[in-house]
């Protein structure tokens, strides 16, 4: 052991230490020593430490019998004095421990590493732990000393304490059982079986064990470990079990769908189980014998293998037993199907050879040992029959089967048809209707085999006599015919003369029909109204337009035709344009007609005068005679011939003249008024024109047919305008005042002064200026070198300027009468915007 004094003052001082040794709990031996320890004053000087580096630092450990342990020592002096590792203890003596542990003494400067190591034998673990101490010296002054024990646990190698596997096994599962155990890395185990024999595994921790048959076994394991050492051996019993008693029987065989048995009689305490279950035909699946009862519908036999389980103590045994189900022929006299009253079909499918067939009953059968017969029967009653055939089939194996089928036997149906009308117009139609089935087809007897039509009903419209066939089949398929007979009349040829006309518009023409006994005459476009009736009609259309003449004959077929008749339209003058009024004697006088159609001719007609030039065309110039009343006139004759009524213009010839208004602006503003040309209606050749005014003035133009006005009149007035025509002839003057011009003058708004700011701010866009509003004035303002923002037509308008400087807002006003006065204007200075400056001289103190 280790132990530590103190000296708490220097001297001299002794320590006994007493040793006692015990030999099974009785005190043998006693021995003593003495220590002098010399305690004095020292300089600080600490004592060298125990260093964690390196896997030193740990003084306590535990390994087990046979394992090498080695680690290092290492300490290391605070001051950095050389220091001398020493040791002592029983387990570096091979006297008292063998093999021996190592360790060298080691010396160095301020630190010092020794290497412990031991290899313990497989037998050297102790209850006890080994301890060894550790002396470690610095050269300081005065010289510190540590001492350190260590201690280290040898346990033995125990291994495993339990072998893992079934202690109880049945006979039939004992070929082949694994065993284990735990074990250590890298040891092996002697495994050693006693009424039994180890088939795999070798020295590994599982063994697979193989028991002959029934009995008890011993299992016996010992591990070894890495380094050799043996644990203590460990034993398992095996019971072994015997099998119980298990036969399925003899094979068998049976027809599909018989039935057989299988198995043999139970021994008591035992317990079976069939498989497959039920579903494979078994009927007591925990019965040692069972009936069986299977089907096959295959063509070849079919081997079926059923296994019988038995139970014994919780033991099972197996056996198996095959069951060969031999098939049935195929037996299938066919579906149930149903035929019409004569039909043949055919009954059953192919035949398989060396198979033996029978069918009853035998009528109406080709044959009755066949596989695939046919059947003819017949059905007078009017009402569906049945009858019903069986096939009996015997296999080559000898099994046997049947099948049978219900053949229904339908009657006819009784098909009946009619046509209405039976007799028709070529191209009317008539209705055919057939009777007595469920589904009809039609067709035409010359032509059979083509069909024309489905249904009950069907429309045709044959262009001659003709005979329809219609096939009905009622609900059963079965199918019948009958035929009726449709009489065809030809329709009459009907004729229109002329076959076309041409006519003016507002002309009447006759037309006249034949083929017929009557007659309804139609427009085209309207066919379903009755224009006329009779062989002949008068026609008066304004445009061109188709007609249609339907007649009827004896039959009372009917049948049209149709004429187009063209309608040209009529002339278009309307009126002769000149002067009514002329002097005698006057020459080279206009005329001319509105309106005109170049395509057209003119025929012109002159009374109390002569045509100078101009027939044929829009204008004709007459020369007049001395006195009296004459007369203009023109007929139209278009490009298709068609005249127009005469038109005709009263011309007096008389020393007085009646010219009419001069022609221009009647309603005029005051500020528009000047230079206003004004003319006559007509200019007749030798006429001189003298004007007159009032409110006016005539600048230019008189004694012609024109002249230049200005009206000096202040609104609202009104001013006149005529003028006196004088025409010379060879023969005669004439004179005529004409009718007067009435010009009304409408006055010019007054518009006040424009109100608002005289001086705004640049790019401010609330200034806002007006003037007095007029009820029905319009106000458009505009700003010169700026926006008017809002307000246009109205007599307040909001305007900004983007610049400073001087500038002018305008408006115009035009009043209810139409007429723009002068505009107003209103001068503003815009400013700019100024700068804002901050000046500030001032003393902050802080508190203090």
């Amino acid at each position: 052991g280790v132990t530590s004094y103190l000296a708490p003052t220097t001297g001299f001082f002794v320590v006994a230490v007493e040793i006692k040794e015990y030999r099974n709990g009785a005190l043998i031996g006693v021995s003593r020593r003495d220590i002098q320890l010399i305690v004095i004053t020292c300089p600080i000087n600490p004592a060298p430490v125990l260093s964690n580096a390196g896997g030193s630092g740990q003084t306590n450990y535990t390994i087990t019998a046979g394992e090498t342990l080695c680690f290092p020592i290492t300490y290391t002096d605070p001051n950095g004095d050389s220091v001398f590792i020493s040791f002592n203890g029983a387990i570096f003596d091979s006297l008292l421990v063998n093999p021996a542990a190592t360790l060298n003494q080691s010396q160095g400067n301020g630190i010092s590493t020794s290497q412990f190591c031991w290899t313990t034998s497989c037998t050297q673990n102790s209850a006890n732990p080994y301890i060894f101490s550790v002396s470690v010296d610095d050269n300081g002054c005065p010289a510190k000393t540590t001492n350190t024990a260590y201690s280290i646990t040898v346990l033995p190698f125990t291994g495993p304490n339990v072998i893992n596997g079934p202690d109880t096994l049945c006979e039939g599962d004992a070929s082949s059982v694994n065993y284990n155990v735990a074990t250590s890395p890298g040891s092996t185990v002697n495994w050693t079986i006693v009424g039994g024999t180890q088939i795999s595994g070798g020295t590994g921790n599982v063994a697979g064990v193989s028991f002959p048959g029934p009995g008890t076994a011993t299992i016996t394991a010992m591990e070894t470990s890495v380094n050799g050492c043996p644990s203590t051996p460990i034993s398992k019993t095996v019971f072994i079990k015997p099998a119980p008693f298990v036969d399925a029987g003899s094979d068998i065989s049976f027809c599909s769908t018989d039935s057989g048995t299988i198995g043999v009689a139970p021994l008591p305490g035992q317990t079976y189980m069939w498989s497959p279950n039920f579903q494979q035909g078994i009927v007591n699946i925990d019965s040692s014998m069972t009936g069986i009862s299977l089907f096959h519908g295959g063509v070849a036999p079919r081997n079926f293998t059923y296994f019988l389980t038995t139970t014994l103590n919780g033991c099972t045994s197996t056996d198996t037993v095959i069951v060969t189900v031999l098939p049935l022929p195929v037996a299938d006299a066919g579906i149930d199907k149903a035929i019409c009253t004569g039909d043949t079909i055919d009954l059953g499918i192919s035949g398989t050879s060396g198979y033996v067939y029978s069918w009853t009953p035998p009528n109406g059968l080709s044959s009755t040992n066949v596989s695939d017969p046919t059947v003819t029967l017949t059905n007078t009653t009017g009402s569906p029959q049945t009858a019903t055939y069986t096939v009996n089939v015997i296999h080559t194996n000898g099994c046997t089967n049947e099948d049978s089928m219900v053949l229904t036997i339908n009657p006819l149906p009784t098909v009946s048809s009619a046509a209405s009308p039976n007799v028709i117009c070529d191209g009317d139609v008539t209705t055919l209707t057939g009777t007595g089935a469920s589904t009809y087809t039609w067709a035409v007897s010359t032509n059979p085999t083509v069909t024309i039509g489905t249904g009950a009903s069907i429309n045709v419209s044959p262009n001659s006599t003709t005979s329809y066939i219609v096939t009905g089949t009622d609900a059963n398929g079965c199918v019948n015919t009958n035929q009726v007979m449709v009489t065809v009349n030809p329709l009459p040829v009907v004729i229109i003369s002329p076959s076309a006309d041409t006519i003016c518009e507002g002309d009447t023409t006759n037309i006249t029909g034949a083929g017929g006994i009557s007659y309804n005459w139609y427009e085209l476009s309207n066919p379903a109204v009755v224009i006329g009736t009779g062989n002949n009609i008068d026609l008066f259309p304004t445009v061109s337009t188709s007609y249609i003449l339907e007649g009827t004959d004896a039959n009372g077929c009917v049948n049209t035709d149709t004429i187009d008749l063209v309608v040209n339209p009529e002339p278009t003058v309307q009126s002769i344009t000149g002067v009514q009024s002329v002097c005698p004697g006057v020459t080279g006088v206009p005329y001319w007609l509105s309106p005109y159609n170049p395509n057209s001719t003119y025929q012109w007609i002159v009374t109390g005068g002569t045509i100078a030039s101009g027939q044929n065309a829009d204008t004709v110039y007459v020369d007049f005679g001395l006195s009296g009343t004459a007369s203009v006139s023109v007929i139209e004759t278009t490009a298709e011939g068609c005249p127009s009524d005469i038109i005709t213009l009263p011309v007096v010839i008389n020393v007085l003249l009646t010219p009419l208004a001069p022609v221009g602006d009647s309603v005029l503003c005051e500020n528009t008024a000047s230079n206003i040309n004004y003319s006559t209606v007509f200019n007749t050749p030798g006429s001189v024109y003298n004007w007159f005014i009032q409110g006016g003035t005539i600048n230019s133009g008189n004694g012609t047919k024109t002249v230049s006005v200005s009206w000096n009149l202040t609104g609202p007035a009104i001013g006149l305008l005529w003028f006196d025509e004088i025409s010379t002839t060879l023969d005669t003057v004439c004179f005529g005042t004409s009718d007067t011009l009435y010009v009304t003058i409408n006055p010019l708004p007054s518009t006040s002064i424009i109100t608002g700011p005289d001086k705004v701010c640049t790019g401010y866009e609330e200034n806002f200026f007006e003037v007095i509003n007029t009820t029905g004035s319009n106000y458009q303002w505009t700003a010169n070198s700026g926006n008017i923002i809002s307000g246009n037509g109205t007599n307040i308008a909001n305007a900004s300027w983007p610049t400073p400087g001087t500038y002018t807002i305008q408006v115009l006003e035009t009043n209810s009468f139409g007429c723009t006065g002068n505009g107003v204007d209103k001068s503003v200075v815009v400013l700019p915007i100024p700068e804002a400056q901050f000046d500030f001289d001032f003393t902050v103190s802080c508190e203090g």
